[in-house]
């Protein structure tokens, strides 16, 4: 019998603390090993009792949420952070700086409803993420640490680059990455950056808005009619798949809420299969850490058309399951740890490997 999850609970309020041990007691294989009040305290107790998992409220005293993140970072610490949090309408900035700082995942703290009801919606949430959990560990991969956004930002992109579009597909674990590489990019690129991020419709508005006030480049939530120019990061909302069409010379973003392809929605091969038949050979698509095969299919198409795929490699994917899919079926051209791959977008494939000894890695592993 594999071995229960052990958990500390964060939460400053004592209601919330016990509806969390309450309903975790009811879902098989986990145990609840400490409870913490305020951040300091989390800190400690993570540090002492060293928990596969963290149920870590973002408003909480002495340091809140996203300071504690930042302080487990510090010290190592590999348990999966899951974030629960009330949420406005619009969506909470803090819940999406949690995850870009590295939280696992997010769970809604229910608002509005019956005590028996609100027990049992956030038990099956829990019970869903502590799956992925599992899922995750069993492909022992190490949550990585991340690179901050102010490290140094790849140069300027080269003219003569064999494409003219990259499109970036990421889910668990996205925000972070995305925190480390979108910043890495210049200001002028001489093509259009499309990335989906598997994120709720609430959501992704604020990831945009974060990522364009840490990047030189200008990033945005696409939206249906909006012209992809050159040096734009464009990213996918929430709940909607983005598409690319051609008009005239120039691609236009539109959106959909056609079924959830592979359960996702935005879905990356979508974005994958409409770039392709604008750009053909001269698409860049780059794979990022995520639960789930989303991007194999697209890839596949990438590939048929001459086109390039790099994958972010297994140490520093907070889950090797999206970047594993590509590498398993041979479809890469390379396989780059995160920090690598900025350089990789801007100099080429051959460029990022002169430029950096860690940068080219065996398309297999």
């Amino acid at each position: 019998m594999a071995l229960p999850l052990t958990i500390v609970i964060a939460d400053d309020s004592a209601l919330y603390r016990q509806m969390l041990l309450n309903v975790l007691r009811r879902i098989d294989g986990v145990e609840v090993v400490g409870m913490a009040t305020n951040g300091g305290e989390t800190v400690e107790k993570v540090r002492t009792l060293r928990p596969d998992v963290v149920t870590l409220d973002v408003h909480m005293p002495v340091m809140d949420g996203i300071a504690v993140l930042k302080e487990l970072r510090k010290f190592g610490c590999q348990a999966r952070v899951i974030m629960v949090s009330s949420l406005t309408g619009a969506g909470d900035p803090a819940t999406v700086a949690a995850l870009m700082e590295g939280a696992f995942d997010h769970v809604l703290k229910p608002v509005g409803l019956e005590p028996h009801l609100a027990r049992e919606s956030i038990r099956k949430a829990l019970a869903e993420k502590l799956e992925q959990v599992r899922a995750a560990a069993q492909s022992a991969v190490v949550p990585g640490v991340g690179s901050t956004a102010q490290a140094a930002a790849a140069g300027p992109a080269q003219a003569d680059l064999p494409y003219d579009a990259v499109a970036i597909g990421t889910s668990t674990g996205g925000p972070e990455a995305l925190r480390s590489l979108i910043p890495r990019l210049p200001r002028g690129m001489p093509f259009p950056v499309f990335v989906v991020q598997h994120m709720p419709a609430t959501f992704t508005p604020t990831l945009a808005a974060r990522l364009n006030e840490l990047s030189a480049a200008t990033v945005v939530e696409a939206d249906a009619g909006m012209m992809a120019e050159a040096g734009g990061v464009y990213i996918a909302p929430g709940g909607r798949h983005l598409r690319l069409e051609r008009r005239g010379r120039g691609v236009v973003c539109t959106t959909d809420d056609a079924a959830p392809r592979l359960g996702c929605r935005p879905s990356f091969d979508n974005l994958l299969e409409s770039a392709v038949g604008i750009y053909g050979k001269r698409l860049l698509a780059v794979v990022l850490t995520g639960m789930g095969c989303d991007g194999l299919d697209g890839c596949r198409r990438v590939k048929a058309a001459g086109g390039t795929v790099i994958a972010q490699s297994r140490e520093g994917c907070t889950v090797y399951g999206m970047p594993k899919a590509v590498v398993d079926q041979r479809l890469t051209d390379a396989v780059l740890p995160l920090e690598a791959i900025a350089n990789a977008i801007c100099m080429g494939l051959h460029g990022s490997a002169q430029s950096s000894p860690l940068a080219r890695h065996s398309s297999t592993e």
